[in-house]
């Protein structure tokens, strides 16, 4: 088997990285093309694994890719024609259902390759909500793959409701799967399963990420707030990561009016540990999110989880099983589900150190193993 993964973010994010290592202990060769925005993004994520080879191809600036996406698309097809043997590959994998799953179904036109698709947040977010003349071209690129993968039952019932025409449902229904990102291996291999018991006097809240305005963090300072006759301590630990300035520096003046706020520098994992395990509760209920590998580390660690309703976290569980959804619009929700967890805490908190061992990439590698020899098995057939 050999495949061809297509991930414009490849750079910018070490699930990639994981995913293809992982991926290549059961499959004989890998190439990753990564299309790039400057010459300093290339090596980025590059790996050691000698069956998995990486082409970083400069493909548009910027504001090509937000502006101008077919010539991005027709550049990205130029450019990987001309760096790979496109013949070589029996499946080919867009991590994207634009950006990616475009350059995909053209080359299936072409050299009739199979393709599977996932959709993340910025499909929905963004390409699907807004650039409304793209719709028609995100539905052939479903109608026409072999399989769709969504983090999340919530992403995909978002996708179903809002814009699949009834008649397209049944069939591309029968090629959807839900398959979580993986995180770091680290966080499985230091598992903590103590049980914990939480502190009426001190409840611990805690947040770890970029300091943005997507995160929704100043509406969770605001819920607490309203929690008045509870002590709640909120730790901020991301500063430096990837700052919104002006964001962080409304949250640095209501630390400095506020004793039980605390904001910390991003640390690496190693020191991380130590705040999820003096935590009780993770808190993050971003505005759009693709599914948030830190809940799934804060649930490593024994803490219940408050995550945003219908985005890429949401649905993973049973509501209340790990912990609670909510509309980051709205305050009041957030501060009911602070209090839900401190009044279940020790039912919720018990279920997950377990619950946390469905993101393991070992695990997630195998389904996603299934799932291309059931292609290139029905491909072989056709043939």
């Amino acid at each position: 088997m050999n495949i061809l993964h297509i991930i414009n973010g490849f750079v910018s994010s070490k699930l990639y990285k994981a995913f293809v290592e992982h991926l290549s202990v059961n499959i004989e060769e890998q190439t990753v093309f990564v299309p790039i925005r400057s010459n300093e993004q290339k090596g980025g994520n590059a790996t050691k694994v000698t069956n998995i080879k990486i082409v970083y191809a400069l493909v548009a600036t910027k504001l090509i890719y937000r502006a101008l996406f077919f010539l991005k698309i027709s550049k990205s097809i130029k450019v990987l024609q001309k760096e790979i043997d496109i013949d070589e590959f029996s499946i080919i994998h867009a991590h994207t259902l634009f950006s990616d799953g475009a350059v995909a179904y053209k080359l299936k036109k072409k050299y009739n390759i199979p393709y599977i698709v996932t959709l993340r947040n910025t499909d929905l977010n963004e390409f699907f909500k807004y650039l409304f003349y793209l719709r028609k071209l995100g539905i052939d690129i479903l109608l026409n793959s072999e399989k769709i993968v969504f983090l999340s039952e919530a992403y995909k019932q978002r996708l179903f409701d809002n814009y699949i025409p009834e008649k397209y449902k049944k069939a591309l229904e029968s090629k959807s799967v839900i398959i979580p990102n993986g995180i770091d291996d680290y966080w499985l291999n230091n598992i903590n399963n103590s049980k914990k018991e939480i502190d009426i006097k001190e409840v611990r809240l805690l947040f770890t990420g970029e300091i943005r305005k997507n995160k929704n963090i100043i509406g969770v300072i605001q819920a607490i707030e309203s929690l008045s006759n509870i002590n709640i301590k909120y730790t901020i630990v991301g500063e430096g990561l990837n700052d919104e300035g002006a964001y962080l520096q409304q949250i640095k003046e209501m630390v400095n009016s506020n004793s039980n706020i605390e904001l910390l520098a991003a640390v690496p994992k190693e020191e991380l540990i130590v705040h999820y395990r003096n935590a009780d509760i993770f808190i993050m209920p971003s505005f759009t999110e693709t599914f948030g590998l830190v809940y799934a580390e804060a649930l490593s660690q024994g803490l219940p989880v408050i995550y945003s309703k219908n985005e890429g976290f949401d649905k993973t569980f049973t509501e209340g099983e790990v912990g609670i959804s909510v509309n980051p619009k709205n305050i009041n929700d957030i501060s009911k589900a602070i209090f839900h967890i401190i009044d279940n805490y020790s039912s919720i908190q018990q279920k997950c150190t377990k619950a946390s061992k469905k993101f393991s990439w070992e695990s997630i590698a195998e389904v996603y193993l299934q799932n291309y020899s059931e292609i290139q098995n029905r491909s072989n057939n056709a043939n």
